[in-house]
């Protein structure tokens, strides 16, 4: 839910606030969460002008001496069921705007960027013989570079939307500014959304690229 407040003018600069639960305000800011199937491995590659606030996987452990009860371990464990992983991300962005003499525009645009992500691994006290470990690895290493394009369609968003909304102008005076700026960085956030379900359909979530367990 998305709460917005009009919270005063300042000469040529209008500021639009977002009230939060405990009664204190932010800059304006859209939060859209979209959740996906994704691994993310390391550290988030450096995007021009976005912020990354956060990049954090939270493990789960599975365990098993043999294929078929590591196999049932996932099942049974895994947070995101009924897939192997999950990740959360979110894209905020903020900003105010200006009008001078001919139009519109968006001054101090901020896109920051959040991406949790919840992950297996194979408990190091599992009873898991020395094969057994070698096929986990070469799954979970194949997850991971399927689940990075994931990753990168997400990045690659929230660099679009900064991009976007610098370069947003209207004629006249600012009435129609939020709802300009918001639907044109949505409709970035939907593309996204659409990219990775391409996405995943053209890699079988993956197994085309070797990310099954065997």
């Amino acid at each position: 839910m998305i709460t917005w407040l009009i919270n005063g003018r300042n000469q040529a600069t209008e500021t639009r606030t977002k009230t939060n639960g405990n009664g204190s305000s932010d800059i304006a800011m859209i939060r859209t969460l979209l959740s996906f199937l994704v691994v993310f491995s390391g550290a988030l590659p450096a995007i021009a002008d976005v912020t990354v606030l956060e990049d954090r996987i939270e493990w789960y452990d599975v365990t098993g001496a043999t294929l078929n009860e590591v196999r049932q371990s996932l099942r049974e464990r895994s947070p995101a069921k009924p897939y192997d992983a999950e990740a959360k991300w979110w894209i905020d962005w903020r900003y105010r705007w200006m009008n001078d003499a001919t139009a519109c525009r968006l001054t101090q645009v901020t896109v920051m960027l959040r991406v949790v992500t919840t992950f297996p691994r194979l408990a190091p006290d599992a009873p898991a013989p020395a094969d057994l470990r070698r096929s986990w690895q070469s799954y979970s290493d194949r997850l991971m570079v399927h689940e990075r394009g994931h990753a990168r369609i997400g990045a690659d968003a929230a660099e679009q939307i900064d991009q976007r909304l610098k370069t947003i102008s209207i004629e006249g005076n600012c009435d129609n500014m939020e709802a300009t700026a918001n639907e044109a960085a949505m409709e970035l956030i939907r593309q996204a959304n659409q990219a990775d379900k391409d996405y995943d359909r053209r890699t079988n979530h993956g197994a085309t690229q070797g990310a099954s367990l065997k």
